[in-house]
């Protein structure tokens, strides 16, 4: 019996998420990851530019023999419409 290589996919996705989620440059809980042949996607929001660079450094480090294809973007966020009134 042949195994299904996918398993091994859904493995590596795994501990590559809880990988980011761990690293003290990342951090980051709720990002997405899959495995499509020899790219690694990531998507999710992640807060600032140098935590996107980090998930970009923390997965090149990891699968150095991957394509990271990254499709995280950095969450922007509206200034409020008036001053917040201290008393």
């Amino acid at each position: 019996m042949r195994e299904d290589p996918h398993i091994d996919d859904e493995y590596l996705a795994a501990h590559l998420q809880e990988h980011l989620a761990r690293d003290h440059r990342v951090h980051e809980l709720e990002l997405r990851l899959s495995v499509l042949d020899d790219r690694i996607v990531v998507e999710g929001v992640v807060p600032t530019a140098g935590r996107q660079e980090a998930v970009r450094e923390v997965l090149e480090e990891a699968c150095p023999d991957r394509v990271i294809d990254d499709r995280t973007s950095v969450a922007s966020y509206d200034p409020p419409d008036q001053e917040e009134r201290i008393s």
